[in-house]
């Protein structure tokens, strides 16, 4: 994960500027056939269809939210 967001995880700006700068790097280096550049807001028809697989029944799963993510950096930041 520092990788992605960087040493500085205390600033949110370099954190994610850095990340921004990963997510870049990435688009660069994947022929655009071969990603899906996604947002979980788009829910299950743009990942599915990009998989080639159904549409599920079932209400796409929230469980990465904003306060997660802060959460998931507070760990690198205490060395979990």
């Amino acid at each position: 994960m520092k990788r992605v967001v960087g040493k500085n995880t205390k600033d949110k700006q370099a954190v994610l500027a850095k990340y921004e700068q990963h997510n870049e790097k990435v688009k660069s280096l994947i022929p655009p056939d071969r990603l899906l550049v996604y947002s979980v807001k788009d829910g299950w028809e743009p990942l599915c269809s990009f998989l080639g697989l159904p549409v599920p029944h079932t209400p796409f799963p929230k469980s990465n939210n904003t306060e997660d993510f802060w959460g998931h950096v507070a760990d690198i930041r205490n060395g979990k």
